[in-house]
């Protein structure tokens, strides 16, 4: 998902989804549980999961095709 998002030229923000009672030392990164990233975007099915602007695109597979469609990436090879 990253190198997709790289070659779109999009910069983004990572949510680390936790499992819950999993504590990250990892100060300055964004966490969330799984049931607080679940509550704020009930469509999630599986991760990477992607916003963008506020819309819910879905993983990989939508993600790609979404820039695909909005001419961020080329279909081909």
């Amino acid at each position: 998902m990253k190198e997709l998002l790289k070659r779109a030229e999009l910069e983004y923000n990572l949510i680390h989804v936790m499992k819950e009672g999993v504590s990250s030392n990892n100060k300055g990164e964004n966490y969330m549980s799984k049931e607080e990233f679940k509550h704020v975007y009930p469509h999630t099915r599986g991760f990477p999961y992607v916003i963008i602007d506020g819309e819910e695109i879905g993983g990989l597979v939508e993600t790609a095709k979404y820039l695909i469609k909005e001419g961020l990436v080329s279909g081909k090879g």
